[in-house]
């Protein structure tokens, strides 16, 4: 789903200068309400640069014949290196297609916002809005998994199970978002991401 690894012998690994690993297709994300997320060590890539905070989703295609292709269905970044709290904002933007009317999730732009404690909020901001607005509060870790809360914590749009800690599966984990959702079902994955990526930021600054 991820450019991800930091060992050029891992089988996940992704240099930046092999031409067979660019992506340029772009299309609309088809993760489901329930899929698997495997995260490794990430690098952020912008074009052929290793820059942190920058990423692109990558979403693997299989056609009928067996064969599979990857196209990138979602941009991240921070949204300024300015910030007071936690960690910096993260904003999100998804392909649209000119089918892609108002009222569908991925024609919003979502923000990641943290706070002191660590927790934080899923903002949006849909066309026709000047400004983002929270729409889901966010606790746990990376480690115990993430739950997706509305505002008054009422109901759980989202959540994310605690990491496959075996060798064959290497920190995966199970998300799952109910239809009820007010974001897409690639957040939870894009926010465990950020969080794990700036926990190490931190850990070795």
């Amino acid at each position: 789903m991820f450019f991800d690894s930091n060992e050029p012998n891992s089988p996940y690994y992704y240099d930046p200068e092999d031409e067979s690993d660019k992506v340029t297709e772009y299309d609309i994300s088809k993760i489901p309400f329930q899929y698997q997320l495997s995260l490794r060590y990430l690098y952020a890539t912008n074009e052929r640069l290793l820059t942190p905070g920058f990423y692109k989703v990558q979403e693997d295609r299989y056609l009928p014949n067996g064969t599979m292709y990857r196209v990138i269905t979602a941009a991240a970044s921070y949204t300024t290196l300015l910030y007071t709290s936690w960690g910096p904002p993260i904003t999100i933007k998804f392909v649209t297609s000119n089918q892609t009317t108002s009222n569908d999730l991925i024609s919003c732009e979502y923000q990641f916002t943290w706070t002191f404690i660590v927790n934080g909020y899923v903002n949006r901001k849909c066309k026709d809005e000047s400004e983002f607005s929270a729409v889901s509060y966010v606790n746990g870790s990376s480690s115990s998994g993430f739950t997706f809360y509305s505002m008054d914590e009422n109901e759980i749009y989202a959540y994310t199970t605690i990491p496959d800690l075996t060798v064959e599966n290497f920190f995966r984990r199970n998300a799952y978002i109910d239809h009820t959702s007010p974001f897409p079902t690639l957040i939870p994955a894009l926010y465990t991401a950020y969080y794990d990526y700036l926990t190490n930021v931190r850990s070795y600054s």
